[in-house]
């Protein structure tokens, strides 16, 4: 997958970094972080929430809720639910972002992540 993954299939440094988060048998936050954000610059989905979900709690980075929530947007415009679903509750607790309990219901796959953003084209 490592191969993958320089290829440029955001899918496979996704598993990369899965593996490394503690699925495999040998765990490296660090590197799993790494391949994250990589997976998430190629555009997959489930690398920008994971990469998130890490700054937000500190783990293998440096805690940075800013950058999650942006990380989470960006998911959550790929269609990823648990992205937007995180999107959502930063909204609700303003971690990372201004506080404002109408936007999480503009969130979710094939809906718009934020009140200014076009809808997604589902035909």
């Amino acid at each position: 997958m490592a191969k993958a993954c320089k290829l440029g299939s955001g899918g496979g440094c996704f598993v990369m970094g899965t593996e490394l988060a503690g699925e495999g048998e040998v765990t490296d936050q660090k590197k799993a972080a790494g391949y994250f954000d990589q997976g998430c610059k190629l555009t997959y989905n489930l690398g920008c929430t994971n990469l998130g979900l890490m700054l937000t709690k500190g783990v293998g980075v440096a805690k940075d809720v800013k950058r999650a929530a942006e990380l989470f947007k960006k998911a959550c415009d790929l269609e990823d639910g648990t992205g937007c679903s995180a999107l959502g509750n930063a909204y609700l607790s303003g971690r990372g972002v201004t506080a404002d309990a109408a936007k999480p219901r503009h969130c979710g796959p094939g809906r718009a992540s934020s009140a200014t953003s076009p809808p997604h084209d589902r035909t």
